[in-house]
């Protein structure tokens, strides 16, 4: 059910609801600071359960693992920003690594490139 919540806020995350505290006062608060606030409350209740203060019978870190997962996918299909995906990572990884030193040439295994489409390019099969 968090897992949702949070995905929507990702979504939305400046979108102003209504929440009802205690089903009587109401509060209008922004998706994503409310997101936060649900998945805070469902941590420190999830310590509490742990240190055996209190006894939910509610499983809070599987619940906090399913508002990661859902922000994680949100954020996988490209929104809340920049979507995460190993493409991009891989291009920052990149960008990162051309700014330093290269190597000794002699570490350097170079790999040959067949293009298929060309005829004098070479080929797959020995002669």
């Amino acid at each position: 059910m968090i897992g949702v919540f949070v995905a929507m806020a990702v979504m939305l995350p400046q979108e102003v609801v209504t929440a009802m505290i205690s089903l009587i006062i109401p509060v209008r608060v922004r998706m994503w600071t409310l997101a936060l606030v649900v998945m805070g409350v469902s941590a420190v209740l999830g310590v509490l359960e742990m240190l055996r203060v209190i006894d939910t019978g509610v499983a809070h870190f599987a619940h906090l693992g399913g508002a990661l997962t859902g922000m994680w996918f949100m954020r996988l299909l490209g929104y809340g920003g920049t979507p995460v995906t190993y493409e991009r990572l891989w291009h920052e990884r990149q960008r990162r690594e051309a700014g330093r030193p290269a190597v000794a040439a002699t570490n350097v295994r170079r790999r040959r490139v067949v293009d298929v489409n060309e005829p004098d390019s070479g080929s797959f099969v020995p002669a």
